[in-house]
Formats: C-alpha cells, structure tokens, sequence
C-alpha cells in the first residue's frame, strides 16, 4: 500500500537525508487569539454601521499563519451581511449573510491558510453590505492565528 505525506511532513518523517525541519508556524507553533467586542451604541456614536461602511477589528502580525475569524451576537442582522478582509480585498476571509442571533460563526478560508504566513501586519476589517447593521446589539469577533512566539 502506498504512503503520502502531508505538505509539513515530506522531507521530516518520508526518509529525506539529512532530516528537515518542521515550519515552527504551522508545526508545533503556539495558538493565539485576539478578541474584539462592538456594540451598536459604540457604532451609532461613531456614525458607522450604514451600508458600505468599514470597522476596523485588528491586525494578523507580521510571520503569524491564518487559523480563523468568528463572530457571535445577541442580535439578527436581518438583511445585513459582513464582509470579513482587508481594505484592499473586502472579501478574503469571507462573508456572514443575515447572522441569526446567539449562532457562532467561524471563517477559515483554506486557501488563505495554503497562503502562508504573512510577510506584513494585516489590517482586518469588515465591511457592512445589503442594510446597515441594527442599532442595538452586542458582537464579539476573533481573529485566530499560529505563532512561532
């Protein structure tokens, strides 16, 4: 029977002489997580939340490697939908259409993940589309990343 060998293994556990090293960012890294909370009084004092309009949650650090990005809130955005990327690519973690309430959503686009890790900080943002967000709610968002430190 034939064996194959996961992109991290070949040349570490396939016989490759002399041994090479694992990538530190994909094995045996460090999880590590970001947290960001908003609210629709934090967005209506803001004058942010229409359609087309951005928020900035953070940043994935220069050499991090991409896990996910969720987001949960207490409240439907009926008609809403939240584009999960940068400002250049609004779309490159995906998109959440019409959140129902208390439901958690996680985007972990593979592609992105098969990218590697990133040679600059990135700027995270989301961009609202289809009907403003509601006025009163309460969201927290996660940006999930491997690090060798």
């Amino acid at each position: 029977m034939a064996k194959g060998y996961s992109l991290q293994a070949l040349g570490v556990f396939d016989g490759t002489v002399p041994v090479l090293m694992g990538d530190g960012a994909i094995t045996g890294s460090r999880a590590r997580r970001s947290s960001m909370f908003i609210t629709g009084a934090s967005l209506v004092s803001q004058a942010v939340g229409a359609v087309n309009d951005t928020i900035v949650l953070g940043s994935f650090p220069r050499g991090a490697l991409f896990n996910s990005i969720s987001f949960q809130s207490d409240t439907v955005f009926t008609g809403c939908t939240l584009q999960f990327g940068t400002a250049s690519n609004p779309t490159k973690y995906g998109s959440i259409a019409a959140p129902a309430a208390n439901t958690l959503y996680t985007l972990r686009p593979v592609a992105v993940r098969m990218a590697g890790q990133y040679a600059a900080e990135e700027i995270i943002v989301v961009t609202v589309t289809g009907a403003a967000v509601p006025a009163a709610f309460n969201a927290e968002m996660e940006l999930s990343f491997q690090s060798v430190n």
